[in-house]
């Protein structure tokens, strides 16, 4: 047995020791033990639901309440925000002691979780409640649209979907935001406020690659606000379709 694991057990039989109170809002309220630490995560199943099952590459949507291992308080709570988090269930792209337990789970289920604070290392304990599971594409699909002239040219890779870029025939670089479909997608229009699941790469314009979820091997799942992401993301994917 590694000291990781270890580890991550002692986390675990803590956690197996947290009472799990519905509140009169239906927000879990933790009762345990203060003045805990974590040297590494661990996530137990409280109970599972009903609905669709969590499995290799869906987007789980999760509401969570977060307490203080160190006093017991509320250290932040999604509930008072009205926000939601989706997690693109891909091994290596998630903790694999929360992907081990979420792989599987139903929506509805409801999870504890053990984990720390990065700027101290303090315990943080996080009742976790599914209220999602989404299948995406694997691939864009829709119509193709004719290149534009004067845009890179993108290639899209015939087995995965892939895009590479050739900027030999572009123009100039654009001096205010193009949001150019290359293919129109026949899924829900896209709003502001949406959860949106993407696999993306970002290129300069002299053709370096500065970012790509498709080489971290799992898609991206943040919400579509005005403040949270670069202005570029919100104008340019605001009004597109799935797909």
């Amino acid at each position: 047995t590694s000291t990781t694991s270890e580890e991550s057990a002692a986390t675990v039989e803590f956690l197996q020791s947290v009472a799990w109170n519905e509140g009169e809002d239906g927000i879990a309220e933790l009762e345990f033990e203060p003045g805990v630490t974590f040297a590494d995560t661990g996530a137990v199943l409280v109970a599972d639901g009903d609905g669709a099952e969590a499995t290799e590459g869906t987007v789980v949507t999760v509401s969570y309440i977060i307490y203080s291992g160190t006093d017991g308080s509320v250290y932040y709570s999604s509930y008072d925000d009205g926000y939601t988090e989706g997690i693109t269930m891909s091994e290596g792209a998630v903790d694999p002691n929360l992907y081990s337990t979420l792989l599987g789970v139903h929506e509805g289920a409801q999870l504890l979780y053990g984990t720390f604070d990065t700027s101290d290392g303090s315990a943080l304990i996080m009742a976790v409640t599914v209220e999602a599971v989404t299948e995406v594409l694997d691939r864009a699909e829709g119509t193709a649209v004719d290149p534009v002239e004067g845009l890179p040219a993108v290639t899209l890779d015939d087995a995965t979907g892939e895009p590479t870029v050739s900027f030999d025939a572009a123009g100039d670089k654009p001096t205010e935001l193009v949001a150019q479909d290359l293919i129109t997608g026949d899924g829900a229009v896209v709003a502001e406020g949406d959860q949106v699941t993407v696999h993306y790469t970002g290129w300069l314009w002299d053709g370096d690659v500065f970012d790509s979820s498709w080489e971290r091997g799992a898609g991206s799942t943040f919400t579509l606000a005005t403040g949270s992401l670069i202005d570029g993301w919100v104008q340019g994917l605001v009004g597109k379709t799935v797909g």
